[in-house]
């Protein structure tokens, strides 16, 4: 993995501690965890520590993660559910495999159907996805819509078991359930960088500015900067002027169709993450409004444009605790609560 900043494991088996964690990105390849780790998404390669689980890992048909899922979202959602299901079963069974034959501290698991089943076909969506098959009959769909409602059933009854078989394993243990974001209908795209080609920061060798990921809502913007890119442009004196040339370009952008703001909110790199900030953070952060999502991968010479999967996400996520009993304000904090738990220093 890339990331420079120390997981609460790492920490652990400094302490003596030993965990089991399986699917957290972006951490790939597994590393030495003194008890298991299986890599995660959006590799596809299977990686195990230690190597001498791998075998037993495979023996099970661990599943990382579906390949090639939007494409086949569009062929097939009904044989894309039953993948997700599959994949999911299979990730359950080797968890508790490890879970009930290695001594552990702390284990974390990340399951990946609710994201990936959510971005793509929400149970909203499900009628007026169905119906646009033109080809099949009204009980061909139908019957298609019974089956893929009670495959999304199956998935969450899935997990639900799961947890209530964890509930009776642990007792008075720490149980945490937590999404790191939640979902919403986001059915229009801020095509970033094709606003960015247009307004002249993106130009080949002379690039000065893109937008290089997003972590919705939010897109992420890196300036082309002299001494720290390979190929800089833009020079260290230029730098905050830039900045604040892109920020009032971006709270003026309206949709056209709509009159709407497009940008919500706008932060610079540094109020963010601070000035010790690992791994090289963005320049600038900004938060699209309700209804849009951020692509920095298409380039269409337009600004909007229909998003290409119906929903996105959204800040506000899931939390769920057992065995904790003081109020948890910040998703930050659940890093000191499990020290707490486990009766270390926070």
């Amino acid at each position: 993995s890339d990331c420079r900043a120390k997981p609460l494991w790492r920490h652990l088996r400094e302490r003596g501690l030993r965990s089991i964690i399986i699917n957290v990105p972006p951490f790939y390849p597994a590393e030495d965890v003194d008890s298991a780790m299986i890599g995660s998404s959006p590799h596809h390669w299977l990686s195990v520590y230690p190597p001498s689980l791998e075998d037993e890992v495979r023996r099970r048909g661990y599943i990382i993660d579906i390949e090639n899922l939007a494409e086949k979202m569009r062929m097939n959602r009904l044989s894309v559910l039953e993948e997700l299901l599959k994949a999911e079963e299979k990730r359950i069974e080797v968890a508790e495999y490890l879970l009930s034959h290695l001594p552990w501290n702390f284990s974390m698991i990340v399951f990946n159907f609710p994201d990936r089943l959510l971005h793509h076909l929400s149970i909203s969506t499900v009628e007026a996805l169905e119906a646009s098959r033109g080809h099949s009959t009204l009980l061909d769909r139908l019957l298609r819509r019974r089956r893929i409602l009670r495959l999304i059933g199956d998935m969450f009854r899935l997990l639900d078991e799961f947890l209530s078989r964890c509930l009776k394993h642990i007792g008075r243990g720490l149980l945490i359930i937590a999404s790191d974001h939640g979902m919403t209908r986001r059915p229009k795209a801020f095509l970033i960088n094709s606003w960015l080609r247009e307004e002249g920061y993106i130009d080949h060798e002379n690039t000065k500015a893109l937008c290089y990921s997003t972590v919705m809502p939010l897109g992420l913007i890196r300036l082309n900067l002299e001494g720290r890119e390979r190929n800089g442009v833009v020079p260290r004196w230029g730098y905050e002027n830039l900045l604040d040339e892109i920020e009032s370009c971006l709270r003026s952008l309206r949709d056209d169709e709509s009159g709407e703001r497009i940008i919500q909110r706008i932060w610079r790199g540094d109020e963010l993450y601070g000035p010790e900030a690992m791994n090289d953070p963005p320049d600038l952060v900004f938060e699209v409004g309700e209804g849009y999502t951020v692509d920095p991968w298409r380039l269409e010479g337009e600004k909007i444009a229909d998003a290409s999967r119906p929903n996105d996400h959204e800040r506000c996520g899931a939390f769920l605790i057992h065995g904790y009993e003081r109020h948890v304000k910040a998703i930050e904090e659940i890093h000191d609560v499990i020290l707490e738990f486990l009766g270390l220093e926070t």
